[in-house]
C-alpha cells in the first residue's frame, strides 16, 4: 500500500488533501486525519470522484463530506470509511448533485458522523 495522504496542520476550505475542479481518481493511498473547514475532509471535487482500495480514517469537514465531497458522481470500491466527521451533511461521503450517480461496492462504513 502507498504512503497515506496526511497533511498535518493544514487549513483549507475544501479538500483537506485534494481539491480539484476536474475529475479525481485515486488508488491505494490511505487518507488519514485530513481536515477542511468547509467540504471534503479528504477529497473535494467539483466533478467526479473515483476511489479504489483506499481507507478513509478520521478525516473531518466543517460542513459536508467528512471524507469525500463532490459535485459530480462518486464511485467507491473496496474502501473502508471509519470515524470521519462532517459538521453538517455526509459524515463519510457527500454528493451535492441529486442527478449524479453514486456507486458503492464492497466498502464499509463505521462510526462516521454528520450532524444533519
Amino acid at each position: 500500500m502507498s504512503p497515506a495522504f496526511t497533511i498535518p496542520h493544514s487549513i483549507v476550505l475544501q479538500g483537506g488533501a485534494i481539491s480539484s475542479v476536474t475529475d479525481v481518481t485515486v488508488n491505494n493511498a490511505p487518507f488519514n486525519t485530513n481536515s477542511a473547514s468547509k467540504n471534503g475532509g479528504g477529497i473535494y471535487s467539483a466533478a467526479t470522484v473515483t476511489v479504489l482500495d483506499i481507507p478513509f480514517n478520521s478525516n473531518t469537514a466543517g460542513q459536508s463530506g467528512g471524507a469525500i465531497a463532490a459535485l459530480g458522481s462518486v464511485s467507491v470500491t473496496n474502501d473502508p470509511f471509519s470515524s470521519n466527521t462532517a459538521g453538517q451533511n455526509g459524515g463519510a461521503v457527500y454528493v451535492n448533485n441529486p442527478s449524479s450517480a453514486t456507486s458503492v461496492t464492497n466498502s464499509s462504513f463505521d462510526s462516521n458522523k454528520g450532524t444533519l
